[in-house]
């Protein structure tokens, strides 16, 4: 195999190799999941479905991941983090469009056969020093406090969390500090439990957010804190990529004698000329109006049936036909500061 530097020369150029390890997966913990301090492992929520649909505009070079999770109820706060590459925004989804998603763009096995410039705060007046953790927005979306931060120092970012009712552990310093490293933004999801005592901790809750970001190429932020616990619970995970162009997942594997670029989902039968209001139709009329100005675009259902991630890094999509000239020397950045390990050359 060759090295991380060559081979993300090479998987930008388009003349590269993956191993699919979508069947076999070694295991990580629910994605940048906090917990207070004081919960008790049977009384925190149980993820039990996440769907989660990426539309991706090449054009504008920007991404909408809208995010679906499917959980039983707690009694205590609880959340989660997403980091993302320059600043985001949220929003509350008011129609779900996975069970249409579902239902027109199945996940069906194909036939055998034949420059990112990082969003940075400007200093503060004066010369003083910066904060270390700073709260861009807050915005309250149904069950959820959403809290768009931006952290220089790795340590304050855990004690803001702790005061927050957002512990985290030493695996999720760790996986904070890679982000910190980066440069990286996070929207924190904190749960509000109900104050309705006939609702049970049992009943299963669903929530549908949007987070929307620049980014050059589409981004998942798929890796996880690497918990040394027991057997990861069962956890099943649909995706649908929507954009202009084909385009193929890939992840860097980490923990054998040298990393491995990989594909980490199970990929579905694309569709490569559906008509644009077939998908808008699918959306809520004012996430419609974020598809790509294009008649026709491409679909492309994928799934993870990981029950842990542990040694996945984050996934891009690149396209199918590679990237050369201008634009791979826009995304070569990008990829280089979002899959290698900070500080690899």
């Amino acid at each position: 195999m060759r090295s991380s530097r060559l081979s993300a020369a090479a998987l930008l150029a388009g003349a590269f190799t993956l191993v699919s390890l979508a069947a076999k997966p070694p295991e990580a913990d629910a994605c940048g999941a906090f917990f207070p301090r004081k919960t008790k492992a049977e009384s925190a929520p149980s993820l039990s479905l996440e769907r989660t649909l990426i539309v991706f505009d090449s054009d504008k070079r920007e991404q909408h991941f809208i995010r679906e999770v499917v959980f039983r109820g707690s009694q205590e706060r609880f959340g989660f983090v997403v980091p993302t590459p320059t600043k985001p925004s949220v929003h509350k989804v008011k129609k779900s469009p996975f069970a249409e998603l579902e239902a027109r763009f199945p996940f069906q096995e194909p036939e055998t056969g034949g420059g990112n410039e990082k969003a940075r705060s400007g200093g503060a007046p004066g010369g003083a020093p910066q904060p270390k953790v700073t709260v861009l927005e807050v915005k309250y979306l149904g069950s959820f406090t959403a809290f768009v931060l931006k952290a220089t120092d790795a340590a304050a970012l855990g004690d803001w969390l702790e005061k927050n009712d957002l512990a985290s552990t030493p695996e999720g310093d760790q996986w904070l500090a890679e982000y910190v490293k980066r440069e990286f933004f996070y929207v924190a999801l904190r749960y509000e439990p109900t104050l309705d005592p006939k609702a049970g901790s049992d009943a299963l809750r669903a929530e549908t957010l949007r987070i929307s970001f620049a980014t050059p190429v589409a981004y998942y932020p798929y890796r996880e804190p690497q918990h040394a616990r027991g057997a990861g619970k069962e956890r099943a995970t649909s995706l649908w990529v929507v954009s202009t162009e084909p385009v193929v997942p890939v992840a860097l594997l980490e923990g054998s004698a040298e990393p491995q670029w990989v594909r980490p989902f199970l990929e579905g039968t694309r569709r490569d000329r559906e008509l644009v209001q077939r998908i808008g139709t699918t959306l809520d009329a004012e996430d419609a109006k974020l598809l790509p100005s294009k008649e026709h675009l491409v679909v492309q259902p994928f799934q993870d049936q990981k029950s842990r991630r542990t040694g996945y890094g984050d996934v891009v999509f690149l396209p199918e036909g590679g990237l050369t000239g201008d634009r791979a020397k826009a995304v070569e950045p990008f990829v280089r500061s979002t899959l290698l390990p900070s500080g690899a050359q």
